[in-house]
């Protein structure tokens, strides 16, 4: 009972309720910054501003699922836009099982569920437009720019995401090195640290050789549109070949 009590303490999972009745994580976890940041990957003050961003296309969206279910019983929120978002993050950052965010939340996992199917093509839609490559002259013209590497017009991050053993075809997802499942994505920024490109879901098998190749097609669609890490950082010309 007492290791129950900890765990509860640990995640939150007292506090402040929501009117139809879910759990107000966000009131309890947004006193601690540091936690936050550990279960979101954001800040208190860019997930602020993305919830100003999201608010009124979530808002939409609910009235639009209103709309179309006119005849059937009309899905009451159990959580306000601000915790549906968190539970979305802390599930994209964090790949909880949706039984754990369903009592940190204190909702049921079908309402986890539906929560992240809606809200994570809302973000798709509303940030990829923000993601955009850059072109030839833009590259030409971040040489000599990059703080570390002078000569580099991008950087390719590849990092490995732990998951829980998935249903299916769990050996491509699993690394015998660290005896776990994962999954990598693979980030593009420029050397002023924007994101270029951002591709994920790879299996957690594949070296970074490999995930990069899997990566789609970007820039001029050529066959060498990719940038090319290894030989970017070893000269200062840029080959058009490569962009």
């Amino acid at each position: 009972m007492c290791k129950t009590n900890d765990v509860i303490d640990r995640l939150g999972l007292t506090g402040i309720e929501e009117p139809n009745g879910g759990h107000d994580y966000y009131h309890y976890i947004a006193s601690f910054p540091i936690k936050f940041w550990y279960l979101t990957g954001e800040t208190l003050q860019t997930f602020g501003e993305v919830v100003v961003d999201m608010r009124m296309s979530i808002i939409f969206h609910d009235r639009t699922y209103r709309r179309n279910r006119v005849r059937r019983r009309i899905r009451v929120q159990r959580l306000n836009i601000t915790n549906r978002l968190l539970l979305v993050f802390i599930w994209l950052r964090r790949y909880l099982r949706m039984q754990t965010l369903a009592m940190m939340f204190k909702v049921d996992v079908t309402y986890v569920s539906k929560i992240i199917q809606e809200i994570v093509p809302l973000l798709l839609e509303k940030y990829s437009r923000q993601v955009v490559w850059p072109t030839l002259e833009e590259c030409r013209g971040w040489l000599g720019h990059g703080k570390k590497f002078p000569s580099c017009v991008g950087i390719i991050d590849a990092t490995t995401h732990p998951i829980w053993p998935p249903s299916q075809r769990q050996a491509m997802f699993y690394r015998g090195d660290k005896k776990k499942h994962f999954m990598s994505s693979h980030v593009i920024v420029t050397p002023d640290e924007m994101i270029v490109n951002c591709s994920a879901a790879f299996p957690g098998h594949l070296n970074d050789t490999n995930g990069f190749n899997m990566m789609p097609r970007i820039g001029p669609q050529c066959a060498l549109d990719l940038l090319l890490a290894a030989i970017l950082f070893l000269t200062t010309v840029i080959l058009p070949i490569l962009l």
